[in-house]
């Protein structure tokens, strides 16, 4: 006849359990507890012969706990998960990103489903090393050593005013874009124009300067 299988306290079951999935034995797991009571300065579990519970502090610090946790696992699948997709960086400037790119993502998200397209925008510094980008799309004149390079587009230099301005560009102060500083001089060239020497308001992005003449504030 079998001999009845022996009963264990609950309390040693729990924490038996708890240190087979850490890989710890039971009496470890006890003292990483009491350590850890010790550290807070309260006790964390009733303790009684065959029972194992929270306390009130417990319970309190048990969701915080598992928050840290699922912060910590998510963390960790974005950062050091294998890649199962390819993905392609593209640096590229705001105006064009939103002005130009932005119709044709879904296009290429639809013919090239395995691939993940992260954008990243330039105002003035870098916002990635060199070795990070795949793809790099910049509004400039040049060519870049080291680099296969090319022209997708020309760009021309048109003046836009708000809706019922009509006044010569010299009697306006105009906006300026930073980082396009001979923009207006070439206009005035190419035209044989003249434009004013200063400017009343620099933005940084194109998109930004035409928000701002749509708005009639520039």
């Amino acid at each position: 006849m079998a001999a009845p299988p022996s009963r264990r306290p609950r309390a040693c079951a729990t924490l038996t359990a708890a240190g087979e999935g850490l890989g710890l034995t039971q009496a470890a797991v006890s003292l990483h507890i009491k350590s850890l009571e010790a550290k807070l300065g309260c006790a964390l579990f009733l303790r009684q012969q065959r029972n194992l519970q929270l306390s009130e502090m417990g319970k309190a610090y048990l969701p915080h706990v598992r928050r840290a946790l699922d912060d910590l696992s998510l963390s960790r699948l974005g950062l050091f998960a294998p890649e199962t997709v390819r993905a392609v960086t593209m640096r590229v400037p705001v105006s064009t990103a939103v002005l130009w790119l932005s119709p044709k993502l879904s296009r290429f998200h639809a013919a090239h489903p395995g691939i993940e397209l992260r954008l990243v925008s330039t105002i003035w510094t870098d916002s990635l090393e060199e070795e990070d980008v795949d793809i790099d799309i910049r509004s400039a004149y040049g060519d870049w050593l080291g680099l296969r390079a090319k022209k997708i587009s020309n760009e021309a230099i048109v003046p836009v005013c708000p809706a019922g301005e009509a006044a010569p560009i010299s009697a306006q102060t105009p906006l300026h874009i930073l980082g396009q500083e001979d923009n207006w001089a070439r206009y005035g060239e190419a035209q044989s124009v003249a434009v004013p020497d200063r400017f009343g308001i620099s933005v940084d992005t194109s998109a930004a300067a035409l928000e701002m003449i749509v708005a009639g504030r520039a």
